[in-house]
Formats: C-alpha cells, sequence, structure tokens
C-alpha cells in the first residue's frame, strides 16, 4: 500500500508540473498565418489619386483556451512608420480581411498576432496601388485653319499653316502620374510622342481627321478625334476645287455610341463610311454648292437585344399596365412595320425567339432617326413619317457637323443590345 501511494503521489506532482509549465516553452511553431500576395490595384479615385484595397488574410493558433488578440498597422510607402488602423480590420477568427483607400506608391501591413498564451507573432502583407490609365483628352471640333503664303519660303513650299496641340486640345488633361504630354498626327499615321504640331500644306486643303494623343509618366495613353478644314480664301497657289466634309455620330437614346454602322451619301457623289467605336462618321472631300441625303442602314444580327423580357414590357404596353415611355422603344415595340403596336408583334417576337423566324417581316433588324427630329407627339411616333435619312442643300465649303441619328434596335425596348456591330 505504501509503495501505490508514493507513485500517485509521484503522478500527480508530474501533473501540476506539467499544468504549470509556460505554454510558449512546449509550443511549436503555435501561430500561422495564410494570405495570397495582393497584385498591384489600380486606382479608382482619380480625383484623390486612391484605390480601394481589400487584403484577406487567415489567421491559425495552436492554443485554443487562450484570448486571441489582433492588431493591425500600416508602413506607409514602406517608410518604417508603423500606423495603427483598427478600423480597417474586419472579421473573425480564423478569417479576417484588411481594407481601405490608400495613395499611389508600395505599402505594406503589419498584422501582429497574440494568442494569449505566452505566444506572438507578425505578418507583412505587402501590396502596390498603381496608375493603370489616363483620362481621355477632350478635342475641339469643326476647327478652321488659313492657309497663308510665307514671303520668304512661299514662292518654293505655296500656303501653308502650322497647327500645335494646343488648337486641338479643349481641355488639359488631369493626370495622377504627371507630366501629361501631348502629339497630334492625322489619322492613320503613327504615332510620335514628340510631335507636337504638324504642318499642313495645299495637298491637306480640305476637311481632315487628326488625332490627339495624352501620356503620362507612366506611359499610360488615350485620345481623341478632331476635324479640321483647312481653307485657301487667299488663293494664293492652291488650285482645285474646294471640298467639304459631313460629320455626325450615330448613338442609342441613352448617348452610347453605335459602332460598325454602314453611313451611306447619296447626291452629287455616293459614298459609304462605317462608324467608329465612339459611334463617329466622316464623309470627307465632298464637293461643295451640291445637295446631298445621309443614310444609314443596318440589316443584321435581327435577334440582338431580342429576349422574352421585351415580350413582357410590350404586353404591359398593350394592356396599359406601363406604357413604353419613349417614341423610341415604341418604334423598336413595332416589330411588324405596322405603324402600330399590337399582338401581332408579340408573335412576331416569339417565332423568333423560338427559332421559327431569323428577320423581322417588313423593317430592318436597326432604325435610325435623324437626332435633331422632334416628335409630334411622342405616344404616337408614326402620326407623321419621321425621317431615317437626312437631307443637306447646298453644301457649303466648311465642316457640316451635328447630322446624327438615334439608333433604335427592333424588338430591343429594354435597351441592352449589343452596340458594337
Amino acid at each position: 500500500m505504501t509503495t501505490q501511494k508514493t507513485l500517485n503521489l509521484f503522478y500527480c506532482s508530474l501533473c501540476w508540473l506539467l499544468f504549470l509549465t509556460p505554454l510558449h516553452l512546449i509550443a511549436q511553431d503555435a501561430i500561422s498565418f495564410t494570405f495570397d500576395p495582393l497584385p498591384a490595384t489600380c486606382i479608382d479615385d482619380t480625383v484623390n489619386c486612391t484605390a480601394a484595397v481589400a487584403y484577406d488574410f487567415q489567421v491559425g493558433v495552436d492554443c485554443p483556451f487562450g484570448q486571441l488578440q489582433v492588431d493591425a498597422f500600416l508602413n506607409i510607402f514602406n517608410d518604417g512608420s508603423l500606423i495603427p488602423i483598427a478600423n480597417a480590420l474586419s472579421g473573425s477568427y480564423p478569417a479576417y480581411s484588411l481594407s481601405g483607400s490608400y495613395p499611389l506608391g508600395q505599402h505594406s501591413f503589419e498584422v501582429v498576432v497574440d494568442d494569449g498564451c505566452g505566444n506572438t507573432q507578425t505578418a507583412v502583407l505587402p501590396f502596390e496601388v498603381t496608375d493603370c490609365g489616363i483620362s481621355t483628352p477632350a478635342c475641339n471640333i469643326g476647327l478652321l485653319v488659313e492657309l497663308m503664303l510665307d514671303y520668304e519660303t512661299g514662292l518654293e513650299t505655296g500656303p501653308q499653316a502650322y497647327l500645335s496641340y494646343q488648337d486641338v486640345l479643349e481641355q488639359p488633361v488631369f493626370d495622377c502620374t504627371p507630366p501629361v504630354t501631348y502629339s497630334i498626327n492625322f489619322e492613320g499615321e503613327a504615332v510620335d510622342p514628340e510631335q507636337d504640331s504638324i504642318l499642313l500644306g495645299c495637298e491637306r486643303e480640305g476637311t481632315q481627321v487628326l488625332e490627339l494623343h495624352a501620356q503620362d509618366a507612366l506611359g499610360n495613353s488615350s485620345s481623341c478625334v478632331a476635324f479640321v478644314l483647312v481653307q485657301n480664301n487667299s488663293g494664293y497657289l492652291c488650285e482645285g476645287d474646294f471640298f467639304g466634309s459631313i460629320n455626325g455620330r450615330v448613338m442609342t437614346e441613352d448617348g452610347e455610341p453605335v459602332a460598325g454602322v454602314p453611313v451611306a451619301l447619296s447626291g452629287q457623289a455616293s459614298e459609304v463610311q462605317t462608324t467608329n467605336e465612339n459611334g463617329a462618321y466622316s464623309l470627307p472631300n465632298v464637293s461643295a454648292g451640291f445637295d446631298y441625303t445621309v443614310t444609314p442602314q443596318y440589316d443584321e444580327a435581327h435577334l440582338n437585344g431580342v429576349s422574352t423580357l421585351d415580350m413582357i414590357l410590350i404586353s404591359q404596353h398593350i394592356l396599359g399596365l406601363q406604357p413604353l415611355d419613349s417614341p423610341y422603344k415604341r418604334i423598336a415595340a413595332d416589330t411588324n412595320g405596322s405603324g402600330h403596336i399590337s399582338t401581332l408583334d408579340l408573335i412576331q417576337l416569339r417565332r423568333m425567339i423560338l427559332g421559327i423566324e431569323s428577320t423581322f417581316d417588313n423593317v430592318s433588324s436597326w432604325r435610325f432617326v435623324d437626332a435633331a427630329y422632334v416628335f409630334p407627339d411622342p405616344a404616337n411616333p408614326w402620326e407623321e413619317t419621321f425621317p431615317e435619312g437626312i437631307n443637306i442643300n447646298d453644301l457649303a465649303t466648311a465642316v457640316s457637323i451635328g447630322n446624327d441619328f438615334i439608333a433604335i434596335k427592333i424588338g430591343d425596348v429594354n435597351g441592352d443590345a449589343e452596340t458594337e456591330l
């Protein structure tokens, strides 16, 4: 019996010894961090030049009964100064996140974890905020340039004029990584960042299309297009007729540009140009003094933007529950070209959605209305024939701008059709 008591006392003493031994002496790798390095984040606030950053990480501890403490600090620009950012920390064990808006540069978060059992561990989470783009510059439109004779070289070169980027730039671009530099070139020519002006001569007489490029210190660039009419009213040395140009845009009623629309010119001359990504078209070198008609036409991809939602909206209009709120939407709902909206239009849409038919019966897939046209009765756009072309009488020797059209995708009354045709 004495021997058994002695053994019991020995085991009991061993238990108390283990209980009183500090955990950090027996713990191995008691705290762990898990996170994926954050890729460079592009600024999303071009006024304050900051980006919203969200950094997720996980913490693991081996001590289950300690009172866990997680503290976060910001090492701004990695200059070594640690700023407490408790309000940027969210989550609960084991998943946490650090978030906030931070300026351009390389920074890092430092996270300190105390497991409440005498163990602490620190992790560094680096991140970078960078500038990924530059705002699009605004170009002046309808510029006029007069060719003049240089009396020192005029007999050799003829009348000339210089145009600088300042003449084309309507408003300077603000960018988070200055300086911003500008260059100018004729449309289609290679971009030369050092070319800040261009020379215009007799061979450029008439309407020219120019590109203005803006570039920041990181090499981000963007551009705009301008039209300039080069005139030679003095009559020095340049021969030939004077030409003008016809320009405009094709947009939805919400102002979204429609690209890839063929725009046909008829009258004294015939030509077809396609709208660019800005929905713009230009019909240059058109002989002045004659009458012309401009007509966009597109009759492809009839199912573009057509869905059962359009059928629901048209049904609600027919029932008087929710009338379509613009003349353009009502024209879009007239899928059979009858000049009014009825259940026959719904039947037409349903047959197309089911694949029974692939085209509209009496109308093209897109219709285009002169943007300057005012409907006498917007609730009945068919009260009179609306213009689907623009007539230009006696074209002057200048840039004819503002020949714009509203594009209407037939069958699409909720406006979700693709606009890159």
